[in-house]
């Protein structure tokens, strides 16, 4: 029977029954359903990354021609003569491969015209019968025979090669009485092609009505045949990168969204036209690779068709996502596997095959096997729990917020203090520790680029203890500042996840050192120097590049253009094309196995995107099309731009690092030049946010600096990792604005800085926000079940109330001016001016507020070193002439509380004393401040309680200041936190090297204070085990830390530690062993009393949160308190801890309450919304090396998941 005369359904159970057979039975194809046609194709979308693209993504069509022309009898199309001729194919098979693979053969969809039309104006939710015949008629086959008829011409624009090929191959005649149609084939509603065929003109009528009902077959017998094309159809499995986006773009162009750009971690699609009202987005997480995760489509919705649009959309995606998303679980599954496989890799190399296993690992550690061998240990040990502390963070993902932290003074300290390492990394390749050389420098705008006037800092390894290497025979080996090469004008950098996101660069570091010590091709050197450059970013290199650094890392073993071994067609790649090769590469491979090539690089990678926070690089391309590109090298940026604009050099997409190399030797300011073409990688470091400004007025939030950055709400600030969070009062807010605002700090608190404050400037607005019922509680403390708080008649309720003390409010009409002006401020401060100076006051009065003052105004802050005083007055002396304790008096502050708000003129004095050789000498003081005498501390009177107060003091072994060795809490001095070179490397190197620009000093000593004046308490087994060891607990309180030792309930104990007793049998007499099993932590309703030792004893204290210490309760209200996941998993279900979700009550007694594990972030029992911290950065500063600094930095510095509502 003829296929003109079966039904319509009779012809499509008949070409469905083709898709059965064997393809090699029947090739009639279409014509079984459309009898009519004598040439018909299809073109297809395809989607996939393209780094050397400006855009990053190459969205195209390409052809696929059916075999059904090509029947015996018939005249073959296209025509096989013309086939070999233009294409080089013998076959159709062939020229159907070339054109799926070859991208030269596709063309841009955007440039697509008649195409995208079809897609987008008739599927099947737009198609129109009469629409559809007018389009066939004029834009199709009016447009056809204007480009490819006897007389067409190529528009410009138009690839020459394709052009030649449509006319000549596809469109060589155009008989007068015969119509193209070009019609969108849709499968389950999704775009699978557009099937382009040639049709009698008078049969256009019927062919049209004949499409809709015909489209799902055609699709099923496509997919089929593309099965054969490599799986080219998502619509057959989403199974890599290319598929995914090729889905994702094929409902973009249903809903004619026909642009497509990357901007970093996103793709997003869009109108060729698009309003400047952007109207309705779309935004979904879907993993596509490493390096894209997120996808938005963007809908004007200034008309009705786009309103269509957008319901459309919903539709197409409900279909498609769950193949989406099964990809995306899958891709994160893969990419965490690929993740963990290379970093245990590398750390199993780098580490545990150079370092563990060298046979000089002992002899690193010290000549005497003493405490000298401990303390390194100590120090390795916790550098390799840090290690791993980052891996679990780098697999499960959580909160990462930049956590502000001095680059050289903590970050590249906590590197070079690894001396067990370093000596040993490179050891088999003959560079021990005393061959490298580290060369520091930092050329920043903020310091008006001192850093290219004095050059590198160089840090060698230090000598031997009593080998008149050290400042004293106690010292662990470190590297070192040598005395005559400039020292770098350190400053606060952000980094992800604080000390321990620090890991990233050590872990990047390690990488590079052995790469270039084991193939660098100058490796005979006998000095090994690694070059570390810290600059501001260019406009070029990435967006928002004013709040990110660029440091740039390089080393003098590794030649860049040396030959690499790998082929790049008939030439043998270079190092540094090898490497930025790559880059480009993804972790997993199409069979979602980890690559097996250049796995250091992927780490090293890896950590270049957790160091900024997931920012990239723009592409090569995207830095060659910056208007700021000029090659003139007066940017930093200008070496890279002229390596990649070499048409030779391959071009990188975005990515978190970039790597190139120098064709050029430049000096290290030793005199000695680098090897020649050195490979240069650069990360991306954000800068630190120091205030988040959210301003309630009407304007909109304004740029400050890079420092303070303006947001529009609360709970834009609570996203932002910023230091300190201010919310700008202004005249306009009434009392409702104010509890509205008020309500937002409440949702969003675990996730907002812990500096939290109203600025406001005049005491009527301060009366404001005190008269708000939420604040005016929270400053009255509520009801507790302690003793004095019980006297509160407020019981917390925490989906209600703010947490104890959560908000402070500022009263300064002198920066409430400033931080509402459109003017840099005229304002001079500690040796700082303009916005820095505005930042100092702004900590200054945060410290009054948050912690109030001592008896006469003044907190002594003193720091007593075991040293020479000219060591100590090198680093010390010059910068205190700047801390001015005038200029600190003369700034009017006010401590509002619940009663009358009382004016303050508070300063902070700076004393800096010491003793050598059992000598004491005289103090260097700051600026205005009394003379410095120990004898408040050290005189017995029992009066001087308040007077010691106003004393915070570091000191050296503890012999530094007189009076204090064996002083307990109860003596009276604020915090006694004894260090040493020995038993507290980090702080030592934090003390004896303070940051010299006058910024970075006064904000250096006002965190020092800050960190000695938080209270912390801590619920966790392992710190109050190892607090009941002999003299740890009256360390601990000494510097503000009181550890926990029972959960109680109605006079139930259920003791941390089953073995407390035990431990505390030798130190403590009986009676006070009863006295501290009344001690511990009470949910409901909350208390914690806390025991303190003194010098024999435990002392039971009760400390509500709204009152001040004294001498019968010498502990002050605490700041934070710190729980273990696995405490909750033992006694979970019991009186103690009857169900989840009882840590908040805590917050009637403490703004912050944090969950701390050994086991990764993810929480367990606690509420996942409480800030976390790595267990070993809780170990690490109390019981194993006292550190209430870095300690104080972690609670300051963790939040919680910002709880925001989703697009979609």
């Amino acid at each position: 029977m003829r296929e003109k005369e079966m039904k319509l359904t009779e012809r499509i159970l008949l070409y469905r029954k083709e898709i059965i057979d064997s393809p090699a039975k029947t090739k009639r194809g279409i014509r079984i359903l459309l009898p009519d046609i004598d040439r018909h194709y299809y073109i297809n979308l395809r989607t996939k990354l393209d780094p050397a693209s400006e855009v990053g993504i190459r969205r195209d069509m390409w052809m696929y021609f059916p075999s059904s022309h090509c029947n015996e009898g018939t005249s073959s199309w296209p025509d096989p003569e013309k086939l070999k001729k233009i294409y080089s194919s013998n076959t159709l098979e062939d020229f159907n491969y070339k054109n799926e693979t070859d991208q030269n053969y596709g063309f841009p969809f955007n440039k697509s015209g008649v195409a995208f039309l079809a897609v987008s104006e008739h599927n099947e939710r737009f198609f129109e019968f009469a629409d559809f015949k007018e389009f066939c008629r004029k834009s199709i086959t009016h447009k056809l025979k204007e480009f490819f008829g006897p007389d067409g011409y190529r528009p410009q624009g138009y690839d020459e090669f394709l052009w030649g090929v449509e006319k000549n191959l596809i469109y060589d005649d155009f008989p007068d009485d015969k119509t193209w149609i070009y019609y969108p084939l849709s499968f389950r509603g999704i775009f699978i092609s557009i099937l382009l065929a040639r049709i009698p003109t008078t049969k256009l009528d019927e062919v049209a009505n004949t499409l809709p009902a015909i489209s799902t077959s055609i699709c099923e017998k496509l997919l089929s045949r593309y099965r054969e094309l490599r799986k080219i159809s998502p619509m057959l499995g989403v199974t890599d990168s290319m598929s995914a986006l090729t889905l994702l773009s094929a409902l973009a162009a249903q809903c004619q969204l026909n642009d497509v750009e990357r901007e970093g971690r996103i793709i997003r699609f869009l109108p060729s036209k698009y309003a400047e009202n952007h109207g309705e987005k779309r935004a979904y997480k879907v993993q596509i690779d490493s390096t894209l995760d997120c996808v938005e489509f963007d809908f004007p919705s200034d008309d009705t068709r786009w309103k269509e649009r957008i319901r459309y959309f919903d539709v197409l995606w409900e279909s498609a996502s769950p193949m989406l998303y099964r990809f995306s679980e899958t891709s994160r599954s893969r990419l965490a596997s690929a993740k963990a496989a290379i970093m245990s890799r590398n750390l199993s190399h780098n580490i545990g095959s150079h370092a563990l296993a060298n046979p000089k690992l002992l002899q690193s550690l010290s000549k005497n096997i003493n405490e000298e061998t401990r303390a390194n240990l100590n120090i390795f040990h916790q550098y390799l729990q840090n290690r791993l502390d980052y891996i679990a963070r780098t697999l499960n993902p959580g909160t990462e917020r930049p956590e502000p932290l001095f680059f050289v003074n903590e970050l590249l300290n906590g590197f070079f203090r690894q001396a067990v390492l370093l000596e040993t990394l490179l050891e088999d390749q003959g560079f021990g520790g005393e061959k490298i050389l580290f060369h520091v420098r930092t050329r920043l705008t903020a310091h008006e680029w001192e850093g290219d006037k004095k050059g590198f800092g160089i840090y060698r390894l230090s000598r031997h203890n009593g080998d008149g290497g050290n400042g004293g025979e106690t010292e662990l080996r470190r590297f070192i500042r040598i005395d005559d090469s400039p020292e770098p004008e350190d400053t606060l950098i952000g980094v992800m996840g604080g000390m321990i996101g620090g890991q990233a660069l050590y872990s990047f570091l390690e990488n590079v050192m052995r790469n270039a010590a084991k193939y660098g091709a100058n490796r005979a050197q006998e000095t090994f120097r690694i070059r570390l450059d810290l600059r501001d970013a260019a406009p070029c290199e990435t967006e928002d590049h004013k709040r990110y650094f660029v440091l740039e890392i390089r080393e003098n073993l590794t030649d860049g253009n040396a030959p690499d071994g790998e082929k790049r067609g008939d030439k043998t790649k270079t190092v540094a094309e090898a490497l930025r090769g790559h880059l480009d590469a993804d972790l997993i491979d199409d069979k979602g196995e980890p690559i097996s090539k250049g796995q250091g690089i992927q780490e090293m990678k890896m950590a270049a995107e957790f160091l900024s926070g997931g920012h990239l690089f723009k592409s090569d391309a995207e830095s060659l099309a910056c208007p700021d590109f000029q090659k003139t090298g007066e940017c930093e940026a200008d070496a890279y731009c002229r390596y990649i604009e070499n048409g030779q050099k391959r071009k990188n997409g975005a990515q978190p690092l970039r790597c190139y190399a120098i064709e050029s030797a430049e000096s290290t300011n030793t005199g000695e030049i680098d090897s020649k073409n050195p490979v240069v990688y650069q990360l991306l470091i954000p800068k630190a946010i120091l205030v988040g400004m959210v301003n309630t007025g009407p304007t909109q939030p304004k740029n400050y600096t890079d420092a303070i950055v303006g947001y529009g709400s609360v709970p834009e600030l609570a996203g932002t990792g910023a230091a300190f969070g201010v919310i700008l009062d202004s005249p306009e807010l009434d009392e409702a604005g104010i509890g509205k605002r008020v309500q937002e700090i409440r949702e969003h608190h675990n996730a907002l800085p812990f500096r939290l404050m109203i600025l406001a400037g005049s005491p009527d607005r301060t009366e404001k926000w005190k008269s708000n019922e939420f604040i005016r509680q929270m400053l009255a403390g509520y009801k507790t079940g302690d003793e004095e708080g019980s006297k509160n008649p407020v019981a917390f309720d925490y989906e209600k109330h703010l947490p104890a003390c959560r908000l402070y409010i500022i009263e300064s009409e002198r920066l409430h001016g400033i931080f509402t002006s459109d003017a840099k401020p005229d304002a001079s401060f500690l040796g700082t001016d303009g916005w820095n100076a505005a930042l100092l006051m702004l900590y200054h009065h945060w410290l009054i507020a948050f912690k109030g003052v001592p008896h006469d105004n003044t907190w002594k802050l003193v720091i007593g070193f075991e040293r020479s005083q000219d060591q100590v007055g090198k680093r010390w002396e010059e910068p205190l002439t700047l801390f001015d304790v005038g200029a600190q008096r003369k700034l009017a502050a006010k401590t509002i509380t619940d009663q009358e708000p009382i004016d303050v003129h508070a300063a902070v004095e700076v004393h800096v004393c010491g003793r050598y050789e059992d000598i004491p000498w005289p103090a260097f003081s700051s600026k205005g401040a009394n003379p410095f005498t120990t004898e408040p501390i050290d005189r017995q009177v029992e009066d001087y309680f308040p007077k010691r107060q106003g004393y915070v003091v570091f000191d050296n072994h503890g012999q530094a200041v007189s009076g204090l060795k064996k002083r307990a809490i109860h003596f009276g001095v604020r915090c006694i936190h004894e260090f040493s070179g020995k038993g507290n490397l980090s702080l030592f190197q934090s003390l004896e090297s303070p940051p010299q620009e006058p910024f970075s000093f006064a904000w250096f000593l006002y965190s020092l204070l800050e960190s000695a004046l938080i209270d912390v308490a801590i619920i966790d087994e392992r710190v109050a085990g190892a607090a009941a060891g002999p003299g740890i607990l009256r360390a601990l309180n000494r510097a503000g830390i009181f550890p926990a030792f029972n959960l109680r309930d109605n006079g139930n104990r259920t003791p941390l530690d089953p073995s407390l007793e035990a431990k505390l049998s030798d130190s403590i007499t009986d009676g006070s062993k009863e006295q501290l099993q009344k001690e511990g932590v009470t949910l409901l309703p909350p208390a914690i009393d806390l025991a303190c030792q003194k010098q024999n004893d435990v002392e039971k204290t009760v400390h509500p949160p709204n009152k001040n210490a004294d001498k019968s309760n010498p502990i002050h209200p605490l700041d934070a308190v710190i729980i273990h996941e696995g405490v909750v998993d033992v006694v979970l279900g019991k009186s103690v801890w009857k169900k989840e979700g009882l840590e908040r009550n805590l917050f009637a007694l403490a703004p912050r309450v944090i969950r701390t594990s050994g086991r990764g972030s993810q929480p367990r029992h606690l509420s996942p919304r409480l800030p976390f911290m790595e267990f070993s950065e809780l170990s690490e500063t109390t019981y194993r090396a006292l550190n209430k600094l870095i300690l104080s930095k972690a609670v300051l510095g963790v939040f919680g998941p910002n709880e925001v509502k989703k697009e979609n």
